[in-house]
């Protein structure tokens, strides 16, 4: 029978299944399938996979799991599915029925360094895979120790997870010594790092949550994880909509943030995010969760206000220029008798049959002044209709 590593599709993910990989190859002589997801299709990908009976071994790695019903279905074919399960997300329920069951949520591993000592313990032990645990462990955990950590990371924001994969499966000896094709794609990596930087800094909001807590809220295409510690600092819990993934990420530079008598992390505002019945979740400082379509659908109605408001803008404009000629005309009579409007602006131009009536706008400090002069198109004879004074919006 075959064996099936489904695992998540960032850097963790990745380490997770590829020491997998290699301890069921030595241990069976066979390759194992991978299935490199992320939290959008985890579920539906883990639930189809069993309900065919292709695989009579199946790991789950890096993998945050806590739905009752998802468990059900999996738990009907422990008779013929040995099931490994190894993570690191706080937001995961540990399950006793699983051959394999490891959840530690210490902040001090990640799921890659937990196959890895597992792995080991099963006499599998290299060089390689060992370093490429700590890889993960750094990226994963934000320790920031290694730098190839960090460009591995990047690879897959262009490259791809499952390419890279391939790759470092194909050849492991690559993880310190990169091919062409991992150095373009670093280079892409950090060119589109900088776009994400740039929306960010655009987009980037912020609102005071009292007890010298803040919620600073941005958008980023991509490179989540970085964008969302640089926003961060002390107090501050950062939430991002990642464009590239569809994604909402959630950090805080704290273990917990710590508020008056209670304490709380990120995971648990992502666990109340949920679409199409999932949940976010995640650890104490990073989560993350699927955005929905009412999140787009807001984005994308404030860009439709910001359009129509240009498009009134436009229209009025062209319907200005239109009628310049009468504008001149009107505006001539209008310094005739208000020599205090040197300086007014035509806002808004009514018609009615062959009449014009043309609003002219003066500011003054602190109120403005609205005069409406109608001319005449036959005939340009022109007369003032309204004279109004009102509160000057600045």
């Amino acid at each position: 029978m075959k064996k099936l590593i489904i695992s998540h599709n960032d850097l963790d993910g990745v380490a997770s299944a590829l020491i997998a990989h290699q301890y069921l190859f030595k241990k069976y002589q066979q390759e194992a399938e991978t299935i490199l997801v992320d939290y959008d299709c985890a579920v539906d990908v883990i639930l189809e996979e069993f309900k065919t009976e292709r695989y009579d071994e199946i790991w789950i790695l890096d993998l945050s799991l806590r739905e009752a019903e998802v468990f059900k279905v999996m738990k009907k074919y422990k008779d013929k599915i040995t099931t490994v399960w190894i993570d690191h997300h706080a937001s995961s329920i540990y399950q006793d029925w699983m051959n394999v069951c490891i959840i530690k949520e210490s902040n001090k591993e990640c799921a890659a360094s937990l196959t890895y000592q597992h792995c080991k313990e099963l006499e599998f032990n290299t060089h390689h895979y060992d370093y490429l645990a700590r890889y993960a462990r750094d990226v994963d955990l934000w320790r920031k120790k290694y730098k190839r950590a960090t460009e591995l990371s990047m690879i897959i924001s262009s490259l791809g997870a499952y390419r890279l994969y391939q790759v470092l499966r194909d050849d492991i000896n690559v993880l310190f010594n990169f091919t062409g094709e991992m150095e373009r794609a670093l280079k892409k990596a950090y060119e589109n790092l900088e776009g994400s930087r740039l929306l960010a800094a655009c987009t980037t909001e912020e609102i005071n949550l009292d007890n010298n807590l803040f919620l600073r809220s941005a958008v980023c295409s991509g490179h989540a994880s970085v964008i969302g510690d640089e926003l961060g600092g002390e107090r501050i819990i950062v939430s991002l909509v990642d464009l590239k993934n569809r994604s909402i990420s959630l950090r805080t530079k704290a273990a917990n943030i710590n508020l008056p008598d209670i304490n709380f992390g990120v995971h648990e505002i992502a666990e109340r995010f949920e679409y199409k019945g999932r949940r976010g979740g995640g650890h104490p400082a990073a989560a993350g969760a699927p955005a929905s379509e009412d999140l787009f659908k807001t984005l994308s109605q404030n860009l439709a206000n910001v359009v129509e408001n240009i498009i009134h803008s436009i229209i009025k404009i062209k319907f200005l220029q239109k009628h310049a000629e009468y504008i001149e005309v009107a505006r001539t009579e209008l310094l005739c008798n208000y020599k205090e409007m040197q300086g007014a602006e035509a806002i808004d131009v009514d018609q009615e049959d062959n009449f014009l009536n043309i609003t002219f706008e003066k500011k003054f400090d602190p109120i403005r002044r609205l005069i409406i002069v109608r001319v005449n198109t036959q005939d340009k004879t022109v007369c003032i209709l309204n004279d109004s004074m009102t509160g000057n919006s600045k």
